[in-house]
């Protein structure tokens, strides 16, 4: 059996087998904190261009993504250094080398009691690796149920995306929430406005205290509406230096660093270590974040010079930047002779 057809058979068993039965506490609710004991470490790995957090309180842990497959080293070796044996969660937000191709290494040798991923098989050398290291140990991936809480030790899991597809590889990542006690982080994944403009629906399940911000910081994410819900405490960027992208966008950069008390880049600060008690959120050198209130950051109303339809800067349907007019408020807009998205409802 060729190994592409060998993926497919692992992802459809992944979907009979996918329930939240064994992790789900009914009486669970992300908006309702009980009491922790001790502290939440966020270990947010420099692994260069490239998604990795380690997420630690007391004997239970997650690794969200594993880096580039040139960082799978780089990650094994950082858990050792923190005496990682067993991995409770794994959580691949989608199959792009950037975010997955570190993960064969890592799982190799390394034991993982759960994996999620978000369905979608990719034909690439370094996702047939992480396919061949699930069949080798006997592991069967789950993909999550979105109306779901996951309990795991002091841990509540989320997830928010996708709930449809997307058609667009980056934004069908999987988008979650974690909380410990009060304080929740938010993961992004690779998604963008399209994502942001859905999860905006549903102000209540944003806000969090701990960003990671949303594709490396490029421009058509972190939105001004996506960040006023948030109102993150703390964002995490993680980049590698001098990038082909140019990530992070300066229009992103500019947006985060109104929205957050605490903008950090692993391009620049390396890896970025948060700690939390459940109730305050704490850099390891002792720096401590507050909400900040983000609903003054301004929102741009874009129109489309065509159409004479303007939209929120969140919105999937944005048109091209020639044909794009901003205006500085909706009444500016509806004044020009445009007329509101029905998608986005600015």
């Amino acid at each position: 059996m060729n190994k592409s057809k060998t993926i497919i058979i692992v992802l459809i068993v992944a979907l009979l087998f996918s329930s939240c039965s064994l992790y789900f506490n009914q009486e669970a609710s992300l908006n309702n904190s009980s009491p922790v004991s001790g502290e939440a470490v966020f270990h947010f790995i420099d692994v260069g261009q490239g998604d990795c957090v380690f997420i630690q309180a007391e004997n239970k842990c997650i690794l969200i993504d594993a880096g580039t497959e040139q960082s799978g080293s780089t990650v094994y070796k950082y858990l050792k250094s923190l005496d990682v044996n067993y991995i409770d969660y794994f959580i691949g937000t989608h199959p792009h080398e950037d975010h997955m191709g570190g993960a064969s290494a890592v799982l190799s040798s390394i034991d993982v009691g759960t994996i999620f991923i978000n369905g979608e098989a990719s034909s690439s050398y370094f996702y047939e690796k992480f396919i061949d290291t699930l069949i080798k140990k006997d592991i069967t991936p789950k993909i999550p149920d979105m109306d779901c809480i996951y309990e795991i030790g002091q841990f509540r899991l989320k997830f928010l995306s996708p709930k449809k597809d997307f058609g667009n590889e980056n934004d069908n990542s999987l988008v979650f929430s974690v909380q410990f006690g009060e304080v929740k982080a938010l993961f992004m994944g690779d998604a963008e406005r399209s994502v942001e403009a859905e999860l905006l629906g549903n102000k209540k399940e944003l806000d969090s205290d701990i960003l990671k911000v949303g594709h490396h910081a490029s421009r058509y994410a972190s939105s001004s509406a996506f960040l006023n819900a948030v109102s993150p405490s703390v964002s995490v960027i993680q980049c590698g230096e001098g990038n082909s992208y140019g990530h992070p966008h300066d229009e992103a950069l500019e947006r985060l660093e109104d929205a957050s008390s605490g903008v950090f880049r692993t391009d620049k600060d390396k890896t970025v270590i948060l700690k939390t008690d459940g109730k305050t959120v704490k850099k390891v050198d002792g720096e401590e974040f507050e909400k900040t209130d983000s609903s003054t950051l301004e929102i741009i109303y874009i129109g489309n010079k065509k159409s004479k339809v303007f939209h929120c800067e969140a919105c999937a349907n944005l048109p091209s930047d020639k044909n794009r007019f901003d205006f500085l408020s909706r009444e500016d807009a509806l004044n020009s002779g445009y007329k509101p998205c029905g998608n986005c409802n600015p």
